[in-house]
């Protein structure tokens, strides 16, 4: 979680390379758990993208430095 942090830190100075790794790290994890919600490849691959978006949106407007709440479960609370 720490390295996470660290990546947050650089999103939130404008880094984007920095969200292109978050993303990469968590897409396959959040697009499974949409799947298995929606069980349509299509509609879980848009709605990834959009809890992605949520995600960058959810970081600069609170300045939160951790990617989801812990547990990787709150990814819903940011995606729902």
């Amino acid at each position: 979680m720490e390295e996470d942090q660290e990546w947050i830190s650089l999103v939130l100075q404008g880094d984007t390379q920095a969200y292109t790794h978050i993303i990469n790290k968590y897409k396959n994890k959040v697009y499974a758990l949409l799947l298995r919600m929606v069980n349509r490849p299509e509609d879980a691959k848009d709605l990834t993208q959009e809890c992605f978006i949520r995600a960058y949106n959810y970081f600069k407007a609170t300045a939160r430095h951790t990617p989801f709440p812990p547990g990787f479960a709150g990814s819903r609370l940011i995606c729902a």
